[in-house]
């Protein structure tokens, strides 16, 4: 629908803005033919298909009545214009020639596909409609190894069979013929791939199954049942007699063609959604499991250095890896051990080695340390450790340093106080502030 136009005097050009934002340009002197159109927006990406003899352009789904055509390389733009309800799947022929579309208006229609074509009006047409569901078309498939037949399914539940060996023969008034019409699923059909040798077909429906077709009678040859949600989507591999399926359970499966047994999952899947893009997945599930077991054997390796700088008694290289490994018991036994068996009086924590090595922690690791001891602090056990540590800091650094730490002040719970005596001030910790008191002994 076209919503503002304007005439572009000098160029002799006519404009035009449709209601999906397009940009259309005519040109007058030559009976409105259009010359140039300009892509405004592109609704939910329900389906795409390569065509074109070296797959130079994508013809795109839009959850609108049109398909948008695209020169990958320029981005120069078509619109194909036909169906008077959404469209909602594609497919190409096997040499990307033709293209067959399906839609909400219950047909399936037909298209040539001349992307060399400079005409824009010539580089898309119909070449028939295919007529008889009475229902939205949810999939559509080609032939893989001629323009003999397609194959489309629809929310009407069954699939159908088009003869087209006379397709070419007469204009958009070609009227394909149904061979048969098979009842397939108990729910939507959501997906049609035929295999490359033309001889099977496989379906995937919204009633968790997939199922496998004789191409020439239509014959059920078998069922593949495991998902527990709707199959999306079915594809022959090109080499082996499998098919792969994806649905809304979150699982891709590969199936056996010959027995219909799920063999396994797949690695590489590409998806298209309602946030108009299109993404490229990889399974990295065995890399996760690898990485977890190199964390986990580097995490042995760590305890153990642990173990040997506490043999040791190489403190600052105990503290900083248990740290690291956040294991707040062996520091507290580290801490409390030292305290102990206090060899040096004139250190806060019975070790001038261990003092200065808190004089040395980051901001991060004050903040760390400070969660550890809010914690120690809360069991009367440790409460003596918990207060030593914590006059360490204290005496080391000053209010105005513990307040630049991040977090500093969820670490602590309302109205408690968090220092109790540096030099001759209190920091309480009060409504959500912290107030300082300064007084003399």
């Amino acid at each position: 629908m076209l919503q503002l136009g304007r005439y572009l005097r000098k160029s002799n050009v006519l404009t035009a803005i449709t209601s999906n934002q397009n940009i259309l340009f005519y040109q007058i002197t030559s009976g409105l033919k259009r010359v140039k159109q300009i892509v405004g927006y592109n609704e939910e990406v329900i389906d795409l298909a390569y065509v074109g003899k070296d797959e130079t352009h994508i013809a795109i789904a839009t959850n609108t009545e049109q398909i948008n055509l695209y020169n990958i390389k320029s981005f120069d733009f078509n619109i194909i214009y036909g169906h008077t309800d959404i469209v909602i799947c594609l497919d190409k022929s096997y040499d990307g020639t033709v293209l067959i579309s399906g839609s909400k208006d219950h047909t399936a229609r037909i298209w040539s596909i001349d992307v060399d074509n400079e005409n824009f009006d010539n580089q898309v047409n119909c070449l028939g409609v295919c007529i008889g569901h009475t229902a939205a078309i949810g999939t559509v498939a080609f032939s893989k190894k001629s323009l003999k037949f397609c194959l489309t399914g629809s929310q009407d539940r069954t699939i159908k069979y088009w003869d087209l060996s006379h397709l070419g023969e007469s204009d958009e008034n070609f009227r394909p013929k149904a061979l048969y019409t098979n009842k397939a699923h108990d729910k939507d059909i959501n997906s049609i791939a035929v295999a490359p040798n033309d001889k099977i077909f496989a379906t995937g429906s919204q009633d968790k199954s997939v199922k496998i077709w004789s191409i020439a009678d239509g014959k059920l040859l078998g069922t593949c049942s495991g998902h527990k949600r709707g199959v999306w989507s079915v594809q022959f591999s090109p080499v082996d007699q499998t098919i792969a399926t994806s649905s809304g359970d979150k699982t891709i499966k590969i199936w056996s063609t010959t027995d219909f047994s799920c063999l396994k999952d797949e690695n590489v899947v590409v998806s298209g959604g309602a946030d108009s893009l299109i993404n490229l997945w990889e399974d990295c599930t065995i890399e996760e499991m690898e990485k977890r077991v190199r964390e986990e054997e580097e995490q042995i390796l760590k305890e153990q250095d642990l173990a040997n700088y506490l043999l040791k008694k190489d403190y600052k290289n105990a503290i900083s890896l248990a740290m690291s490994l956040n294991q707040p018991f062996r520091l507290l036994n580290l801490f409390t051990e030292i305290l102990d068996n206090r060899a040096e009086d004139t250190s806060i924590t019975g070790s001038e080695s261990i003092d200065k090595i808190i004089a040395t922690l980051s901001k991060e690791d004050i903040e760390k340390m400070l969660i550890y001891i809010r914690d120690w602090n809360t069991n009367a056990k440790y409460f003596r450790t918990a207060q030593t540590i914590l006059h360490a800091i204290l005496k080391t650094f000053s209010s105005d340093e513990l307040l630049e730490i991040n977090g500093i002040k969820e670490v602590f719970t309302y109205y408690q106080i968090i220092i109790y005596l540096l030099k001759v001030e209190f920091i309480i910790y009060i409504d959500g502030t912290f107030i300082s008191l300064q007084f003399s002994y």
